[in-house]
């Protein structure tokens, strides 16, 4: 229910603006077609566009889960870089929302294999539901820390994603990587963001962990390993 009225609401839009866009045109010739006429079909293309690209971020997401996509590519990325990035777009929404966005990257963190735009879109989803979960006045920090090499593994490089917001139940803890689980209304979430994010991280040969606690806030901890040798994570947090 949440994938069909995601997809339908924006679909309604697009169909929507082609029909008035449609009529406009079809009742005046285009020699009749003033100033004003045709900044109004520009914002409704603009419209259309703006929804066709949520629609098909939708199936991407879809498709991730799938995993009927195509192959990932990796390149060298620098994790300090992919955050600056990511947050730069979402700084406007935070404020908006007036929450206080706190930046603490760690300098030393070395540069390692993996997929730029997938690693955003995780960021993305993270930082996005711990803004929807948190409170105007209230903050969320991103921190990068440099893990060094232990034993046989290489080391890894850790980010945090911290809120203050209404937390996580015990309950639904254990089950917000299942894909399509959201506490969102229906219409606000497919419940695929975490589950795709879950599997990205994996494919990076990662780790992706949270704690929550009910009316203090969670943290999404975030750790991506220098080379894809078991579990960097299982050595340092199990200890």
């Amino acid at each position: 229910a949440g994938v069909a009225h995601e997809l339908n609401n924006p679909l309604g839009g697009i169909l929507g603006y082609s029909q008035f866009a449609l009529e406009k045109i079809e009742a005046k010739e285009l020699s009749e077609l003033t100033p004003k006429d045709i900044e109004s079909y520009k914002r409704y293309l603009r419209d259309i566009e703006t929804q066709s690209k949520r629609c098909k971020a939708i199936v991407q997401n879809l498709l991730r889960f799938s995993r009927t996509s195509q192959i990932i590519e990796f390149n060298e990325v620098d994790i300090n870089n992919v955050l600056e990035e990511t947050l730069t777009f979402l700084d406007h929404q935070l404020m908006m929302n007036q929450i206080t966005l706190r930046k603490v990257y760690d300098d030393n963190v070395p540069k390692l294999q993996g997929n730029l735009g997938q690693l955003q879109q995780v960021f993305t989803n993270i930082v996005l539901n711990a803004m929807h979960a948190s409170k105007p006045g209230s903050s969320i920090t991103v921190s990068s820390r440099f893990l060094p090499s232990l034993g046989e593994f290489a080391g890894a490089v850790e980010v945090a994603i911290a809120d203050e917001g209404s937390g996580i139940s015990e309950e639904n803890l254990k089950k917000i990587f299942e894909p399509f689980f959201t506490t969102k209304e229906i219409g606000k979430g497919t419940g695929l963001g975490l589950s795709v994010s879950y599997g990205i991280i994996k494919e990076h040969g990662g780790e992706i962990r949270v704690k929550s606690k009910l009316g203090t806030g969670t943290t999404f901890t975030i750790i991506l390993p220098l080379e894809k040798k078991g579990s960097y994570a299982d050595k340092v947090y199990d200890k």
